[in-house]
């Protein structure tokens, strides 16, 4: 199952989004934020990643098995999946990759 998000204004105008991409190859959920270029730099793709990691919590189906692969040269990106609880769990010259760590499990257990 694969989820997507859309981020819109109060006149329902997009201003970004995020994909929960399921791979049956990896059984991984990988996650992929666009923001608007007039948007950008003000917080929004932290907050669009937030409030879905929110939505979600409850599937942990989908939460113990979140990625995102970011440029190395994407410094935004990559602090914004610090913020929200993602580690580093490979880097090299061209990407990193990021891990979500789901705190919801260990409240709930």
């Amino acid at each position: 199952m694969n989820l997507l998000f859309v981020c819109v204004d109060e006149n329902n105008l997009p201003l970004g989004q995020i994909r929960y991409d399921y791979s049956r190859t990896d059984n991984r959920y990988h996650i992929d934020i666009s923001v608007d270029e007039v948007f950008r730099f003000q917080g929004l793709g932290n907050e669009i990643l937030k409030k879905t990691l929110e939505l979600i919590k409850s599937k942990q189906n989908i939460t113990n098995n979140l990625y995102s692969k970011v440029l190395s040269s994407n410094i935004s990106s990559q602090k914004i999946f610090i913020k929200n609880n993602f580690k580093i769990i490979k880097k090299n010259d061209s990407f990193i990759l990021f891990k979500y760590m789901n705190l919801y499990k260990y409240e709930n257990s």
